[in-house]
Formats: structure tokens, C-alpha cells, sequence
């Protein structure tokens, strides 16, 4: 029998910054582009006709993001967005497909060009724009550890010892980290939301494998 119900889907970072700037709250968001950069700060004014928006940190500093280059948006006040959540429910699709091949390229030119290190990453099939989205906000936070993991000698000359990272679609793991053969497998549940502190898990797996 063809299921004709409709599956749920997401909205995209472009979609669902224009629907958080029209709330009454002033929402804390980490946005993160294609480069492998994430900013952090409170929403302060988006402009449709240059698609970009403008945003504040603790300190006050203002950065302008362009988001044509998003690739996911993380929102701060969890408590205060159920209710938001639930009105975002798949009224629209997705405005661009996630392409985890270009991303997977794009990291991999950037740590090759700004860090000169040579990285290999991998993620198993996914099967739509939801388990995409997961993948991506996996290999962004990937990312921004291994960036911290550059600032000196000794953790630099440990992550040159890797050579490929595997995001792997394990249904009997929530989350884990390992270290075998030069090679980081990251196990997640494609079918299930990824853990809400996924960024501290990858933090703490790379320094307890490296």
C-alpha cells in the first residue's frame, strides 16, 4: 500500500530566520555557513532584499551573515521555542536540498587551505533533507572542535595523526566517538534528533581519542 500521507518537513535556515525575526522574543541563535564558520548572538534585523541578517553577541559585536552561504541555524532558548516549533510544521519544503557532498568538499579544502591539514570525510546514505541536516550540523560541529584543536603544538601535532572521518548511521547509538586505524567514526541515529548537547559529545570524544 502507497502511504499518500505527507511527511513532515523542515524549514530552511533562510525560512526559518525570517519566521524567528518576526517574534515577539529576541531568540539566541548559532548560525553556521558552508566554509565550516558558525557565529553566535541575538537576531537583530534581516534584510530580504541582500538576504542577510544582522546579529549581536554578548559583547555587542555586530556581525552581518550572509545566508546564502547557511547551511543550518541552533537555537539558544530552547525553552521559550515549543510552541514555536510547533507552528513551524511542514507547511513548506525546503527551499534547497542540503548537498553533504558540497559541504564534505568545502571542509575539506578549508582545513586543507587554512590549516594544511589533509582530512577525508564520509557519512553513510541518507534518505532525505532531514537525515542531511543532521549530517551537516555533525560535520559543522566536527569542525569547529578540531578548529579549537589547532590552537597549539601538541593538539595539532594529535589531529595530524587522523586521516578520515566516517559519520555512521548506527541504529542502536544515540551517540559515539572512536579512534581506530587513523580513522574517527562517529556513530548517530539517523531515524532519531540528534543529542541537544551533540556539540559537548564530539568535544569530549576528540579529546578522550586523541
Amino acid at each position: 500500500m502507497i502511504n499518500t500521507q505527507e511527511k513532515p518537513t523542515i524549514p530552511s535556515p533562510i525560512d526559518l530566520i525570517s519566521r524567528l525575526i518576526n517574534q515577539e522574543s529576541s531568540f539566541e541563535v548559532t548560525l553556521f555557513d558552508k566554509f565550516g564558520n558558525n557565529f553566535t548572538g541575538r537576531l537583530e534585523e534581516l534584510s530580504e532584499k541582500s538576504n542577510t541578517v544582522l546579529i549581536s553577541d554578548k559583547d555587542k559585536n555586530k556581525t552581518i551573515f550572509d545566508l546564502n552561504y547557511a547551511t543550518h541555524v541552533t537555537i539558544k532558548d530552547q525553552n521559550s521555542t515549543v510552541n514555536l516549533f510547533k507552528n513551524l510544521e511542514a507547511k513548506q519544503p525546503t527551499s534547497e536540498i542540503i548537498d553533504i557532498d558540497e559541504i564534505i568538499n568545502l571542509t575539506s579544502e578549508m582545513f586543507k587551505s587554512s590549516y594544511d591539514l589533509e582530512f577525508k570525510f564520509f557519512a553513510d546514505k541518507y534518505n532525505n533533507n532531514i537525515e542531511a541536516e543532521k549530517i551537516s550540523i555533525v560535520i559543522d560541529y566536527l569542525t569547529e572542535n578540531i578548529k579549537k584543536l589547532t590552537n597549539d603544538d601538541f593538539t595539532l601535532s594529535a589531529i595530524n595523526k587522523v586521516h578520515t572521518f566516517h559519520i555512521n548511521n548506527d541504529e542502536m547509538s544515540k551517540f559515539n566517538l572512536k579512534l581506530n586505524n587513523k580513522t574517527i567514526t562517529i556513530k548517530i541515529n539517523y531515524s532519531e534528533p540528534l543529542p541537544h548537547n551533540i556539540n559537548q559529545l564530539i568535544e569530549k570524544g576528540l579529546n578522550r581519542t586523541l
